[in-house]
């Protein structure tokens, strides 16, 4: 997998509108009512990450989630990245499910 190119990440960003950049990646602060949903959204990010072996950064904050993704292997940001916002963006969206 290769680093993507600047255009791609331009492109990419208008599939996760929000995500935005940050330093060498992408970040996006889910929010949350309860401290609890919080560390329960965090659970499911865990278990998608172990799915797609591809592991972010999360922070936790009262009725915050942070999450930063990056490619270390490529130094940059590539299609893992994307494709895990997205999935991600799916589960918090899912939530009442």
């Amino acid at each position: 997998m290769a680093a993507y190119t600047e255009e791609e990440i331009q492109h990419s960003l208008r599939d996760v509108p929000e995500w935005s950049r940050k330093d060498g990646s992408i970040e996006r602060t889910y929010t949350f009512n309860e401290y609890l949903d919080g560390i329960q959204f965090v659970n499911k990010l865990g278990a998608i990450a172990e799915e797609k072996d591809h592991h972010p950064y999360i922070g936790v904050d009262y009725g915050k989630v942070t999450v930063s993704l990056t490619s270390h292997d490529v130094k940059g940001l590539s299609a893992r990245d994307f494709d895990l916002a997205q999935r991600y963006d799916e589960a918090y969206t899912n939530l009442e499910d």
